[in-house]
């Protein structure tokens, strides 16, 4: 029989095509941007590209992936009519990214003004808005329904959600627009829990302010305040506030975590179920990342690039491979791979890998493992770029 000139391409395509590699994961993820920093919100995470693009997934009740759309999302996308970013922060339903004009940017829920410009009671803003009267910014940090920043002359600023005096302003009024937060100077360090706020100055001064459930702010008491307050440390370096506990890195390199310990949190089998001063968490040396997220677990890193996780476990979000709590560290499983940042969210955990790649472990039902899919994995997942 013969055939057609036509026929014979298409057949000779045909077989090239048989003869070509499968096309892998690996491949099928060349397009993914090269990303220096990643950021986990209550059931969504953000990551930062080197080009200043910021990407999201996971849910998007509020707008908090920032697309112009509130559909959650079980792959990265990237945030639309956004500036190039230089840092971003991830709060409880809402995102911020700093800029290099010194201005910032937010967007998600707006129902306290945690987008500081100047509305509030908005459910939805699935587009970034820019923070009214704030320049010169170097930090900023959302937290659960307040959001904080940091200027270049070491001032604080706070404004959304005070409910809990998280704004540090001496009253429990919410602020849609930004407020000067008295009696804080020389702060070169910032952090924003659930709805506790901490600061660390230059001198390595400490100091909370916000909610104190079950003595978060480890000031000894569990007494919340509306001001800064000053807090006798093991002169910490780092600060990390959650919704019940709090870790911070001393200067020794040394891990301490304080406040609830109900499900193993503070990483120590002799705390207290309550915790009032920091205790040092078991068997961990030389941590150059950590974080406690919005949620009742902690993660951390060491120099090395090995990543540990402790604490509440139901959804697999310390990625051991189980779905057991931990009152100790244990290390994520494929110990083996090297990590250099992660991302703790509610109830699922993100790092980022020395090779680019991002991994997620824990609940993933709103897609926030970013693998495509909406099943929990106790198991770390590759995040799989459209």
């Amino acid at each position: 029989m013969r055939l057609s000139p036509r026929v014979c391409a298409l057949f000779l395509t045909f077989l090239a095509a048989l003869a070509a590699p499968a096309l892998t994961p690996e491949r099928a993820e060349a397009q993914q941007p090269e990303l220096i920093q990643i950021e986990a919100g209550q059931h969504f995470t953000c990551a930062l590209d080197a080009e200043g693009g910021v990407w999201c997934w996971g849910i998007n009740l509020s707008g908090q992936l920032g697309d112009g759309t509130t559909e959650n999302r079980a792959n990265p996308v990237q945030v639309q009519g956004l500036d190039p970013a230089i840092a971003i922060s991830a709060g409880g339903y809402h995102a911020c990214a700093l800029h290099e004009t010194g201005r910032v940017s937010c967007w998600g829920s707006n129902n306290q003004g945690q987008l500081g410009n100047g509305q509030s009671g908005v459910a939805v803003q699935s587009a970034p808005v820019t923070v009214l009267d704030l320049r010169n910014i170097t930090a900023v940090a959302a937290g659960g329904q307040h959001t904080c920043a940091l200027n270049g002359r070491g001032r604080v600023f706070c404004w959304g959600d005070g409910y809990s005096g998280q704004l540090g302003l001496g009253s429990n009024e919410d602020f849609p627009v930004r407020q000067i937060v008295p009696g804080l100077t020389r702060v070169n360090a910032l952090s924003a829990g659930s709805a506790t706020t901490c600061a660390t100055t230059r001198r390595s001064e400490e100091f909370c302010w916000g909610r104190n459930f079950a003595g978060l702010q480890g000031d000894g008491t569990g007494n919340a305040t509306n001001v800064p307050t000053l807090l006798a440390r093991d002169n910490m370096s780092d600060l990390d506030p959650a919704s019940s506990h709090t870790c911070g890195l001393n200067a020794r390199g040394f891990l301490m975590c304080w406040g609830s310990n109900q499900y193993g949190q503070l990483g120590n089998p002799n705390a207290e179920r309550r915790q009032y001063l920091p205790i040092r968490v078991n068997g961990l040396r030389r941590v150059r990342d950590f974080g406690t997220g919005h949620g009742s677990h902690s993660c951390a890193l060491t120099r090395t690039g090995r990543p540990f996780c402790w604490g509440w476990n139901a959804l697999g979000q310390l990625g051991d491979g189980t779905f057991t709590d931990r009152g100790e560290p244990v290390p994520v499983f494929y110990s083996r791979l090297r990590y250099q940042e992660l991302a703790v969210g509610s109830r699922h955990t993100c790092a980022l890998q020395t090779n680019n790649r991002v991994r997620c472990w824990g609940q993933g039902q709103y897609g926030q493992l970013g693998n495509g899919a909406l099943d929990n994995s106790a198991l770390p997942v590759f995040v799989r770029w459209p």
